[in-house]
């Protein structure tokens, strides 16, 4: 929805496909990004931008680091996944030479070659949690059944809130999206 970039003073530029020209802050000709505040990227030299079909993260030249969800997935989505610059030195005393960014998470990459990895869990481990899940609630299961033939079945549109009873895959207030086609 948007071409993102870093200009030559290290600001975080945007561009909106349906707009003539890019974007300009009406009160401050500083601001290239409607984002720049949130981020609170305002007085950063950015030296990196990592971006996916909907999570993108800066890196600034004092190792700080940014993360935003783009708007398509609704403000909720947004306020639970983006953050403002943090700075990562106190669990990690390198310094961050490179950002790298998927859906779900982003990857950094020290000076010393080291990993490190925020944002949802990936798969696999995703995937191992279930499965631990699954044998805690088994016997919770027989004890809900009727409970749950109680229930009536709901259709779930888009923005619905689900909560689980049994088996829970995710955390309660979780949030999900599907990407079709890339």
């Amino acid at each position: 929805s948007e071409l993102i970039a870093i200009n030559i003073n290290g600001q975080l530029c945007q561009w909106n496909w349906q707009d003539e020209y890019p974007y300009q802050d009406s009160d401050s000709s500083h601001i290239k990004h409607p984002k720049t505040l949130l981020l609170q990227s305002m007085n950063e030299k950015i030296i990196n931008l990592s971006a996916n079909i909907i999570r993108a993260s800066i890196l600034t030249e004092t190792n700080r680091i940014a993360t935003w969800i783009d708007e398509s997935l609704g403000s909720q989505v947004s306020f639970k996944f983006q953050h403002s610059l943090q700075e990562l030195s106190s669990t990690m005393p390198c310094h961050i030479v490179d950002i790298q960014t998927s859906p779900l998470y982003t990857v950094l990459r020290t000076d010393a070659n080291d990993l490190y990895w925020y944002g949802l869990l990936p798969n696999k481990p995703r995937k191992k949690l279930l499965e631990r899940l699954k044998e805690k609630t088994r016997k919770n299961r027989m004890n809900n059944s009727t409970q749950q033939q109680q229930q009536q079945q709901q259709i779930i549109t888009i923005g619905s809130s689900v909560c689980l009873i049994s088996n829970p895959y995710y955390n309660q207030g979780a949030l999900a999206f599907y990407v079709r086609d890339g």
